[in-house]
């Protein structure tokens, strides 16, 4: 099996976590608590995107990574930066021009979803 890794090279679990039920069929007491126990199994990589919940997934997710640094850092997934922007900015995180530019530099664009229908 091909093991996974950052483009920094740092290891992803082997398990990631869906959070396309935070903020909408779970409010956020029972998103948390999904979080928290999927931390404690030992869960590192939470994919999200600006349409889960109408960006309530993400906010969610960035808010308790960002007040949980220590230890294993978890990483969050989206398919740009540029849907990560309204939740980092939730969390008053600013993001300067030049890092936001290193970041879209590093991502690569995806290639369009095919497996479901893109709303207008």
């Amino acid at each position: 099996m091909t093991e996974l890794t950052t483009r920094k090279g740092a290891p992803l679990g082997r398990l990631t976590f869906g959070t396309m039920q935070f903020g909408s069929t779970a409010d956020a007491d029972e998103s948390r608590a999904m979080y928290d126990a999927a931390r404690d199994a030992g869960i590192t990589h939470f994919d999200t995107a600006v349409g889960y919940a109408d960006g309530a997934s993400a906010t969610l997710a960035v808010r308790w990574v960002m007040t949980h640094l220590t230890g294993s850092s978890p990483v969050i997934s989206a398919r740009s930066v540029h849907q990560l922007r309204p939740s980092l900015a939730a969390q008053d995180f600013d993001m300067p021009p030049a890092l936001y530019d290193h970041i879209t530099a590093l991502s690569v664009t995806p290639p369009p979803a095919t497996d479901r229908l893109e709303e207008a």
